[in-house]
């Protein structure tokens, strides 16, 4: 698939989706890993760059926002 068609069905996805539901796009990039990840949404899962790498990361119980919240930091997007 090519990238114009691969983001324009991620576009697709994000508008059907809203804010109520997440997705994640895996798909082959230029990186160290040979692969790029993009989110959309609320998602328990924070992808964290280190040293090129992406990782995932799985907070605690007790650090996972409620569903609903924002975690501490993170702006409403207008």
């Amino acid at each position: 698939m090519s990238g114009l068609v691969r983001d324009r069905l991620w576009e697709k996805v994000c508008d059907e989706a809203g804010e109520e539901a997440a997705a994640v796009l895996i798909h082959s990039g230029k990186t160290e890993q040979g692969f790029r990840v993009r989110t959309h949404g609320e998602r328990t899962r924070e992808l964290v760059d280190v040293e090129g790498l992406t990782l995932v990361r799985v907070p605690s119980r007790a650090l996972r926002p409620q569903r609903g919240t924002r975690p501490p930091g993170e702006e409403e997007k207008s």
